[in-house]
């Protein structure tokens, strides 16, 4: 039985180096949150750091980029899940020690365009 005053709630976070993936379950919706260890207070959502991804490489992640929140859990899970293994290196770059810095700005700007 879950406790009431979470209500199935949930958040977990994930460390590589110094890449930080958190998933968050609010009210039967997921979101996915990239940081970096160096700077544990400043989160950029997963539509933000894809969108630099894309602008950058060109790479197809446009049709990721829109999945629903509201579709069910499992399936926000799975195409998460599929979009984090397609993108992890090119995720893991850009929150990478020596790129963070120009990423982060770029990530803030990108963030203030959406």
């Amino acid at each position: 039985m879950q406790h009431p005053k979470h209500f199935g709630n949930a958040l977990v976070d994930f460390r590589s180096g110094g890449l930080c993936l958190r998933v968050i379950r609010d009210k039967s919706q997921v979101f996915v949150q990239v940081g970096s260890d160096s700077d544990p207070d400043n989160w950029f959502d997963i539509e933000c750091v894809l969108e630099l991804i894309r602008r950058g490489t060109g790479a197809a992640v446009a049709d990721m980029l829109h999945y629903s929140r509201s579709t069910g859990e499992d399936t926000a899970l799975k195409l998460l899940s599929a979009m984090l293994k397609v993108h992890f290196a090119d995720i893991a770059v850009l929150f990478d020690e020596k790129a963070y810095n120009s990423a982060r700005e770029a990530l803030e700007q990108l963030r203030r365009e959406i």
